[in-house]
């Protein structure tokens, strides 16, 4: 995940430097932005999804806990 992060980071930062008029077309400028977005996105969602899973399994085993003490 921090390696596409980095990568992310580069393309935002090279495709900011040099002269605007010898870059990709639009068309293929937007592509390459849905397709970053993508990426990270579903970065994203999987970061999201297991920091869920963590919490409900915390949550489990702290009642567990709390019913063996009882």
């Amino acid at each position: 995940m921090t390696q596409r992060i980095l990568l992310l980071i580069f393309f935002l930062v090279l495709s900011g430097c040099g002269d605007k008029k010898e870059g990709p077309p639009a068309e293929g400028k937007n592509k390459i932005e849905r397709a970053v977005e993508q990426v990270v996105t579903k970065e994203f969602k999987a970061y999201e999804g297991a920091k869920q899973s963590l919490e409900k399994i915390n949550k489990e085993t702290q009642e567990q806990r709390e019913k063996e003490i009882k």
